[in-house]
């Protein structure tokens, strides 16, 4: 790694209770490097980081045997979507920035039951609609916030965003996938399902990234169980946003857990990720494994064009 990484490439980090996985890319959307650290058990307990020094210890140790450490890159850190609160409305345009603050956080608690002193709040806005400023908020609980932070409090990593697991999903599909499985009209959505070893994250965004759906499934047992939790609250979904006159271009399927999973619903466009993002010398398996840290690298060397999206670090 070069002195000119530090302004040419950046990083993104998705972690889970059994992983940690990074991802190097360049400016031109080039993947440079990616690389698994395997978690022991205790580490990372319900999606939250319970011993962020031994976490962190070991990210060091790890770390110091690749060339990641001859540069102190830029990085993006994900938040589990689990962990993550989020509601989106439309407000008046022209609005004053404090009073535009006010408003949507007013409106915002009304939905989101973690209060807000105790949380890392941020505000998003997402394109015009009606006449309106499409506005979403999001909010992680502080200790949650935290706990993930400090594990990454080394000199290996810039940290200049966070942001939720899915949003990085959404993101890599817009870059890198294929048009067809992305929305191109006002009314239109995508869905982001990530399967992991124990939750499933179903969320809805707009073309511009505003999160108008997002839920969190556990489960645990057969495979059998969870395709059909899956198909049953897809099938919700569209219902609900047909009532809207939305519609759901597709359901893109990421995870590890996603790429051995046939999902099949009649009239739902049902992709996996591995599918519609082709990345060269890299297989489907690898997009299903590192597709959120790839997305979170893009958001880091595309900072200022996604500066409108969420972003914990600003709170």
């Amino acid at each position: 790694m070069s002195f000119l990484d530090q302004y040419t490439s950046g990083l993104g980090v998705d972690i889970s209770e059994h992983h940690v996985r990074f991802a190097k890319v360049n400016v031109l959307n080039q993947v440079q490097w990616l690389h698994e650290i395997t978690l022991p058990e205790g580490l990372v307990v319900d999606e939250r980081v319970v011993k962020a020094e031994e976490l962190k210890k070991i990210i060091e140790d790890t770390l110091k045997k690749t060339p990641i450490v001859e540069s102190r890159l830029k990085t993006t850190l994900l938040m589990p979507e689990s962990r993550v609160f989020s509601t989106s409305f439309l407000l008046e345009e022209g609005l004053e920035q404090k009073t535009f603050t006010r408003e949507a956080l007013l409106r915002a608690q009304r939905d989101i039951p973690v209060p807000f002193e105790q949380a890392q709040t941020t505000i998003s806005k997402g394109g015009r609609e009606n006449g309106k400023t499409r506005t979403t908020v999001y909010t992680v609980e502080k200790n949650v916030f935290d706990s993930f932070k400090t594990a990454f409090d080394l000199s290996y990593f810039q940290l200049v965003a966070a942001e939720a697991n899915t949003k990085a999903l959404w993101r890599l599909l817009r870059y890198l996938g294929s048009k067809e499985a992305f929305p191109k009209k006002e009314n239109q959505l995508v869905g982001i399902v990530d399967i992991g070893n124990s939750w499933i994250n179903i969320s809805v965004y707009t073309a511009n990234g505003a999160t108008l759906y997002s839920r969190s499934i556990s489960y645990s047992g057969s495979s059998q169980k969870a395709v059909e939790s899956i198909v049953e609250t897809m099938k919700e979904i569209v219902i609900y946003f047909s009532q809207e006159k939305r519609e759901i271009v597709s359901f893109i399927l990421a995870g590890v857990e996603a790429e051995d999973k046939k999902i099949e619903e009649k009239n739902l466009m049902i992709k996996k990720i591995g599918e519609v993002v082709k990345v060269a010398s890299h297989s489907s398996k690898e997009i299903h494994m590192y597709g959120a840290a790839l997305g979170a690298a893009l958001r880091t060397v595309h900072l200022r064009r996604d500066a409108y999206q969420h972003n914990f670090l600003t709170h």
